[in-house]
């Protein structure tokens, strides 16, 4: 084989890798995307505190403020408040919130993932 020749192989042994790489790296987001679906055992539960919803779901801070006026996401007491507590507050139904919340989680999930792949 000639210089040429190995350079050529070389390069093209290199653009393999990059696209193996970004294809591990686009599989791996998706995966994270549907680890965190409710369906996939990311779900939130009326018992878990606003904090640590927030945490884990951080597109939730919107939905709770838009769709639930649940504004106490930047409250103090939203790290140890829990959801149910801060419906109570707002004069909401801590499970009609939670299952809202889970829909609203998993269709962001799973739009996340298409939008991915």
């Amino acid at each position: 084989m000639n210089p040429d020749e190995i350079k050529k192989i070389f390069e093209k042994s290199q653009k393999d890798h990059e696209q193996f790489e970004e294809n591990q790296k686009r599989r791996m987001m998706v995966q994270a995307a549907k680890e965190v679906a409710p369906s996939q055992g990311g779900a939130v539960t009326t018992d878990m505190r606003v904090a640590e919803i927030l945490e884990v779901h951080p597109s939730a801070a919107e939905y709770l403020v838009e769709d639930w006026n649940l504004a106490c996401i930047s409250c103090p007491a939203s790290q140890t408040e829990t959801l149910a507590q801060a419906a109570q507050v707002h004069g909401l139904d801590g499970e009609e919130v939670c299952a809202a919340l889970n829909d609203f989680l998993e269709d962001t999930a799973m739009i996340q993932a298409e939008e991915i792949e």
